[in-house]
């Protein structure tokens, strides 16, 4: 696995049509942390996905990865042809969806947050896009899914996805990135390591996420 933002780009990654980030990984492994620190330092314009599961502790003031509706809301907007694709996952009754959302050519990227299995999903009306996978050790993840005080039946399916999620990450990531470390400098160092490949992928200025 590679550990950093140095890791081979396949070769035509930087001649993506639409300038979209993907960014995939276990639960657990800091996607959200990563994706809150670019999108307040106005590198990316991120689209939630809607989904029915409750609100994490630290998603109760808002999430931008995520919007948080009830079934009935959920419901309503499938029938109004909002999304392009629903599922759940884990075993559980909670619902994902994935709206349609256009792309821009200027600004801030424009990103969602998919779990690997979703990602065909996406493919089928955005065909080009650039994939990043935010990675932790088994150890960490497992770590910092306990410490979310998950019911057993839940913590067991998550570990269990988290191993076919780093499979299929290794198949479709252009870049994977290991955030094990759970200090505020790991956050900050991955953060960078995202922010100069961006300036790669996607032609943008010098890192800001200090």
């Amino acid at each position: 696995m590679c550990a950093t933002a140095t890791c081979e780009r396949p070769t035509g990654t930087a001649d993506v049509a639409e300038r979209l980030l993907v960014v995939i990984g276990p639960s657990a492994s800091g996607k959200s942390s990563i994706i809150r620190r670019l999108t307040a330092h106005g590198l990316l314009r991120v689209h939630p996905t809607w989904t029915t599961r409750p609100r994490r502790g630290d998603e109760q003031g808002g999430s931008v990865e995520h919007r948080f509706v009830t079934e009935s809301a959920f419901a309503e907007a499938e029938d109004d042809g909002t999304f392009v694709g629903t599922t759940t996952m884990f075993n559980l009754p909670y619902r994902y969806g994935l709206p349609s959302f256009g792309i821009s050519q200027a600004g801030p990227v424009d990103t969602i947050m998919l779990r690997a299995p979703l990602v065909p999903l996406l493919r089928a009306f955005h065909p080009r896009f650039v994939v990043y996978a935010i990675d932790a050790s088994v150890d960490a993840t497992n770590d910092r899914l306990a410490a979310r005080g998950l019911r057993p039946a839940e913590l067991h399916e998550r570990q269990r996805d988290n191993r076919l999620e780093r499979e299929l990450a290794m198949s479709i990531a252009q870049r994977v990135f290991d955030s094990s470390g759970g200090t505020p400098r790991d956050l900050r160092r991955v953060c960078g390591e995202v922010e100069l490949a961006m300036a790669s992928d996607f032609v943008q200025g010098g890192p800001t996420c200090q």
